[in-house]
């Protein structure tokens, strides 16, 4: 009894840390954006990129997401977060696009974001002076960020794909919601969590939940996407589903922007190669 009570006073003091090193934090450039690739499964090619934060500490250290997002929400730093990562990934998106103009961006918004008006100006704003095709931004909401006034979040995901955005559904069967639920949405993709995907080769049971998921969302016109591709026998199954988009460490590690770039460049050059010889 001792020893927990001793490990819970560790985790709260590490709590009262983290939240009182979050505003700092910001304002001191701490945090960075990493960009994890995103491939067609069918071709190989380039699809995008799923921006991810990180945080590293000068103290504590490197900070993961899940220790911090919930944080910065039960704070209100949230609002202030989700704005720079916006502002900093669509900075980098307007480089990506230059050297591959079909190049497709994923950034993830908080659910304490998602209903903020706010948010939908300042990336209109951000579109327009960065003169960005807002058909190559996908913006990612986690499943259980959309169960509560399915009238409200219905009318959010309007608003943003009028704007020209594409709405994903992250984390798609962690959640308590059904597809029949999410299909009021109106979402572009659906991304498969990667508890599903990861080792999926050694479960039946994961095999037979990605596969319908691909079938269940192409009847809907959305594409999918699967996270946690750590395996060629991964990949090579989720190929055969249809799934659309893979992303997961088989195919690349999230990588600091200057790599990222370095590595597209590659991909792109050895994908032409490639299609040249098949030719």
């Amino acid at each position: 009894m001792a020893y927990i009570r001793c490990v819970n006073s560790v985790i709260s003091e590490r709590k009262l840390k983290i939240s009182a090193a979050l505003r700092d934090a910001l304002e001191s450039e701490q945090f960075e954006l990493y960009l994890q690739p995103q491939v067609c499964l069918k071709t190989g090619q380039v699809y995008g990129a799923e921006a991810l934060l990180r945080w590293h500490h000068p103290i504590l250290g490197q900070i993961p997401p899940d220790q911090f997002i919930p944080i910065a929400e039960s704070s209100g730093i949230i609002h202030s977060l989700t704005e720079w990562v916006v502002e900093k990934g669509l900075t980098y998106q307007k480089v990506l696009s230059e050297i591959y103009p079909e190049h497709v961006l994923s950034l993830n918004i908080s659910g304490k974001d998602l209903a903020r008006r706010e948010l939908p100006v300042h990336l209109i704003t951000l579109l327009t002076q960065l003169d960005l095709s807002p058909s190559k931004i996908t913006l990612e909401i986690t499943e259980s960020a959309t169960i509560g006034n399915m009238n409200t979040i219905r009318g959010v995901f309007e608003d943003y794909r009028q704007i020209g955005v594409k709405m994903a559904i992250d984390d798609f069967g962690t959640g308590y919601s059904s597809l029949a639920y999410l299909t009021q949405l109106g979402f572009d993709e659906l991304k498969i969590d990667k508890q599903f995907v990861m080792n999926m080769e050694n479960i039946p049971s994961n095999q037979t939940i990605c596969n319908a998921t691909c079938d269940m969302s192409h009847s809907l016109g959305s594409s999918v996407v699967a996270e946690g591709v750590e395996s060629q026998t991964a990949y090579l199954l989720l190929k055969k589903y249809g799934c659309d988009y893979g992303q997961g460490y088989y195919i690349a590690r999230p990588m600091p922007f200057d790599e990222y770039v370095q590595w597209l460049g590659e991909s792109i050059t050895s994908y032409a190669a490639t299609s040249n010889l098949s030719r």
